[in-house]
């Protein structure tokens, strides 16, 4: 087994009547999860995704410690390792795709202006939008703005890729094209991809599936088509 990336160990948290108990878990670079059940799911997937901290227990990143960082420096990794998508795409309107897709690599990287003009055109191209990218993003289909949303979120070549039922607004051929990207994005740039569906009913296919029932995890380290 490969060395994993992400780690939580014994990972206690209460959110809103909502609950976690020691749960331990490992990710392993380009690896595929899918994390549902009832309510506690969502808690689970924000705080492997660093979204939330847990009231007890430890979150290690690529070794990194993350319980033991202040609130600044835990902030910070979390916008450098982690890459988000909704089920809204909170793309920044009166911009391009282009444009929209840069917006992590100068804020978060300064990368020089050629370089992030040919990282974020690759990332395009890696999700399937060429010829649409120079136009304003809200005129783009749904789903090709999921598609943008995705690139943002994989540019700046974070460790974790964490989508929130991020199909919701997609229809089923579109939807079936987003999940093989994510697949992609797993194989070829080896991101740790974490999701929640938009309903469990779907055809998902992830490495394994996490299944949270009353503050348990249960986890079956097994390939599945949910």
């Amino acid at each position: 087994m490969s060395t994993p990336i992400l780690e939580l160990r014994n990972v206690c948290c209460t959110r809103d009547g909502v609950e976690v108990r020691d749960v331990s878990l490992c990710f392993s670079a380009g690896s595929s999860t899918l994390v549902i059940g009832d309510r506690g799911a969502e808690l689970l997937h924000r705080i492997a995704s660093l979204q939330e901290r847990p009231d007890a227990g430890e979150v290690l990143l690529e070794a990194c410690a993350t319980h033991a960082l202040d609130e600044a420096a835990f902030a910070s990794l979390r916008s450098r390792a982690v890459g988000l998508v909704f089920s809204a795409s909170h793309l920044l309107p009166g911009l391009t795709a282009v444009e929209n897709v840069a917006v992590p690599l100068f804020k978060l990287l300064s990368v020089e202006t050629a370089e992030a003009a040919e990282r974020t055109h690759a990332m395009l191209d890696f999700v399937g939008l060429q010829g649409d990218s120079d136009v304003d993003v809200l005129t783009l289909s749904r789903a090709d703005q999921q598609r943008v949303a995705l690139a943002r979120a994989l540019v700046h070549r974070p460790s974790i890729l964490a989508l929130h039922r991020a199909e919701d607004a997609l229809g089923p051929e579109d939807a079936s094209n987003f999940r093989d990207t994510i697949q992609r994005a797993c194989a070829e740039l080896g991101v740790i991809a974490i999701a929640t569906p938009s309903c469990v009913g779907i055809q998902y296919t992830a490495h394994r599936v996490v299944v949270v029932e009353a503050g348990a995890a249960s986890d079956p380290h097994a390939s599945v088509g949910q």
